[in-house]
């Protein structure tokens, strides 16, 4: 995928739990030529979307549009607790908090 077509652009993260409940965010897609962001109400915290994960981004079918807020793309991620023992060095942090 081309990612400066998906600069400026509504996108979409949901998050899956390990019981399956998924949580959505969604902001505007910010490429700096170098990191993907996902800029959301609070310009101090973007969302850095991983070059990892850049081959998971799809467009948003258009029967899925209203319920993913009308975001153009959206990606999709699984996210867990860490657990016990575990190195916390290996997991990346989203920053986003789960709904509750």
């Amino acid at each position: 995928m081309d990612l400066n077509e998906l600069n400026g652009k509504r996108i979409g993260v949901i998050l899956t739990d390990e019981q399956g409940e998924p949580a959505l965010w969604t902001g505007i897609a910010h490429w700096d030529g170098k990191r993907l962001f996902m800029l959301r109400k609070d310009p101090e915290k973007p969302f850095e979307i991983y070059d990892e994960w850049y081959p998971r981004i799809r467009s948003t079918p258009e029967a899925s549009k209203k319920d993913l807020l009308e975001a153009e793309f959206f990606l999709r991620l699984s996210v867990g607790n860490i657990p016990v023992g575990s190195d916390e060095g290996a997991f990346q942090k989203t920053g986003l908090k789960w709904p509750e």
